[in-house]
């Protein structure tokens, strides 16, 4: 009885892709819609308000899922909020000296070594510019409750609770949080960083927050880290109105 029991089990336990679409979907509709406020520019503020909904609503729906978050202010706080503050500061620190579109890459090789990211700062999300759908008070408030609430729950599921497991074994849910092996560590901070313009800043960012997992074995910090790191540059945007980091 007991063997058939343990059998029944085994069999009800959901695919490695269906295991899966909690920590892909929230972020695979937050990228959708940030591809489609390109396309549609004078929607943008208004889209970011859409896409703070619909990734909260996968979130809500999915939240049971999440069974490795566990929200504790524990002294370990601080060394997160450290982690964040360090990674935001190279981020920023960096911005200048490295290529981030092929028309740079093209100018670095050709001795070119310091940039303004014209293109950057012009795509940015400035909640000023005219004309938008949005008041721009209100696109602040949704621009920051995405960045420092959402972005780093699901980025941090996507990347530190999901790929960094999956990257280990097909059945990710079977190892335990903060693994490491050297080829999930660096395939995780890798494609972290690719898929910000920053690549560079992105990769080194996705190096420390890995750290910070292998080493605590808890993806709650890493949500603390990156949202320490998302508010700093917030503020560091709206005091500086270098919109090109948003």
């Amino acid at each position: 009885m007991a063997s058939s029991e343990h059998g029944q089990q085994a069999h009800e336990e959901p695919d490695p892709l269906t295991a899966a679409l909690p920590y892909v979907v929230p972020y695979g509709v937050f990228a959708l819609l940030t591809t489609l406020a390109q396309y549609l520019p004078d929607w943008k503020t208004a889209l970011y308000a859409v896409k703070v909904l619909a990734v909260g609503g996968c979130l809500w729906a999915y939240r049971r899922q999440y069974s490795e978050v566990r929200v504790r202010f524990t002294p370990g706080i601080f060394p997160a909020v450290l982690v964040g503050l360090a990674v935001i500061a190279v981020w920023i620190g960096l911005d200048r000296y490295y290529p981030q579109s092929g028309s740079e890459c093209r100018a670095f090789f050709e001795g070119v070594r310091v940039f303004e990211h014209p293109e950057k700062m012009e795509a940015g999300f400035n909640p000023f510019a005219a004309p938008q759908l949005m008041p721009p008070g209100l696109a602040i408030v949704f621009r920051l409750l995405g960045a420092v609430l959402l972005v780093p729950i699901f980025e941090e599921l996507t990347f530190r609770s999901w790929l960094l497991r999956q990257a280990i074994r097909l059945d990710f849910k079977s190892v335990p949080i903060g693994a490491f092996t050297w080829l999930s560590f660096v395939l995780t901070a890798v494609l972290f960083g690719l898929t910000h313009r920053e690549w560079l800043a992105g990769i080194l960012c996705g190096l420390a927050f890995n750290g910070l997992m292998c080493r605590r074995k808890d993806i709650f910090l890493c949500m603390v880290a990156h949202a320490t790191a998302n508010l700093a540059l917030g503020v560091w945007v709206l005091a500086r109105s270098e919109w090109g980091f948003w």
